[in-house]
Parts: structure tokens; C-alpha cells; sequence
């Protein structure tokens, strides 16, 4: 007998029911036909809105990242008031940390182009921030 097993035969009844003590996930896999993406995403629902009450438990959402071009994430940093900010320094920035061989900052599509994810939005703002572009 495991510890948790002896522990919970010492509960009071109707204990273990208790939401506050216990509560059930049910996960369902998500296919994809691409290796970085992704493998789960959980949408937690609070426990006292009309759509809780309708389906009286937590769903799974597949969703896939959202993905930005290079362009874009340099012009947000300027929009962020990085101003001196540019393509040069967003290229020299992924080079040094080698970031296009790691699968959690972006991935790249059929389309031939390296997307990024916002993962890797908050390493160039932290970059942008600490040089003081």
C-alpha cells in the first residue's frame, strides 16, 4: 500500500468527492502534423460562470501557436519605443543565441520561412530592454 493510498483510507467519507481535495482532468491528445507544435493546450473555465454550469467540467482546447514573421516583431519593438531597433540587430540577436535550432522560440513552415513564436518575442524585448535600443 502507497503512502497516498494509506493517507486517503484515513479520510472522513465523502472526502475524497470533495472538489476542494480532488479534482479529475481529462486530457485528449492532440495530432499534428508538425513536430513542434504544440502538444496540448488546457482552457480552464472558473467553476461559477454560466459556461462552467452548462458543461460541469474543464474542456480541452487545441490550439495552435500564434506566429510571427521577423518584420513584425521589429516593428513591435518600435512600437514598444525601441526605436534604433532593427532587422540587423533581430538577425544578429537569433544567430548568437542559435534560437533557430530550439523548437520553443519558432518553427519553420512549408512556405519555406521561419515563424516565431512569443516566446521569442520576450527575448528580444528583454534584449532590446537591456541594450537600450
Amino acid at each position: 500500500m502507497s503512502f497516498i493510498d494509506a493517507f486517503e483510507e484515513k479520510l472522513p467519507a465523502g472526502y475524497l468527492n470533495n472538489p476542494q481535495y480532488r479534482i479529475s482532468y481529462y486530457l485528449v491528445p492532440k495530432i499534428s502534423n508538425h513536430k513542434t507544435s504544440a502538444d496540448i493546450a488546457v482552457e480552464f473555465v472558473k467553476a461559477d460562470t454560466t459556461q462552467a454550469i452548462q458543461i460541469n467540467k474543464f474542456l480541452i482546447k487545441e490550439t495552435e501557436k500564434e506566429k510571427y514573421k521577423p518584420g513584425s516583431i521589429v516593428e513591435m519593438m518600435k512600437k514598444e519605443g525601441h526605436i534604433t531597433f532593427n532587422m540587423y540587430h533581430f538577425v544578429k540577436l537569433w544567430k548568437t543565441k542559435k534560437a533557430k535550432d530550439s523548437s520553443q522560440y519558432g518553427t519553420g513552415l512549408s512556405d519555406g520561412q521561419w515563424y516565431w513564436y512569443s516566446s521569442w518575442i520576450d527575448v528580444v524585448r528583454n534584449y532590446c530592454m537591456e541594450h537600450k535600443f
